[in-house]
């Protein structure tokens, strides 16, 4: 599946020439790469994941950041098929 993703930057001139920041817009077409959409996994006593979801689009970079607990070894564990999960 192609996305169209508009992507918002400044171009900085030379500050001896001139102090502005001009603002201009890219369209660019990404792939969606993986998509996970309400995942849920439980273990014996222990919610893991409720309703989780993610999205990776070609060109990006993503960081899976958390609290000890909060899910993210098992988030990948359900990504790569290592664990199965329960829904979603």
């Amino acid at each position: 599946m192609l996305t169209l993703k508009k992507i918002n930057f400044f171009i900085k001139p030379d500050l001896s020439i001139c102090s502005k920041m001009y603002r201009s817009e890219v369209i660019v077409m990404t792939k969606e790469l993986v998509r996970m959409e309400h995942i849920n996994k439980t273990y014996p006593g222990v919610r893991a994941l409720k309703n989780a979801s993610f999205q990776l689009l070609s060109g990006e970079v993503h960081a899976l950041v958390g609290e000890n607990g909060a899910g993210k070894t098992t988030l990948v564990r359900v990504l790569t098929g290592e664990h199965l999960k329960d829904s979603g």
